[in-house]
């Protein structure tokens, strides 16, 4: 049996001494793949680093998202593709989002976890891919 205790509250938001709150981070790609979800729909597995400033710098957050290919999630894919800047032209592979970034709007997940509540742009269609959140 695992005994989970050991590894003390390992769920708790916080990653190397920095407490991890919600709000809007830099990200960037570090890998993505096509996968196949449990009800058949085409997805794209996304593991990226989020950048979250702390007293001691920058550390650098694993997050992974999963958007999906159908026409209910649609709306998901548009706003991941803005947030990229690549609605006018998607990557036609999984392995060309590798290096992409913009900035989102992240959340404490209901697992304890920080995961991306939106993939964010200025409002027009523009990503946001600089310091400067307009809120």
């Amino acid at each position: 049996m695992l005994d989970y205790g050991q590894a003390g509250d390992f769920k708790k938001s916080e990653v190397g001494g920095i407490k991890i709150e919600p709000g809007n981070y830099k990200f960037n790609i570090v890998d993505a793949s096509e996968t196949t979800s449990k009800r058949g729909h085409t997805a794209l597995a996304i593991k990226m680093e989020v950048y979250v400033e702390g007293e001691g710098g920058t550390t650098p957050v694993n997050v992974n998202d999963w958007v999906y290919f159908t026409e209910a999630s649609g709306w998901r894919l548009k706003q991941f593709l803005l947030g990229l800047d690549r609605l006018e032209a998607p990557p036609t592979e999984a392995t060309e989002y590798i290096g992409l970034g913009g900035t989102g709007k992240f959340v404490i997940g209901d697992s304890g976890f920080l995961e991306i509540g939106s993939y964010l742009t200025t409002g027009n269609g523009i990503a946001i891919s600089d310091n400067s959140v307009p809120f």
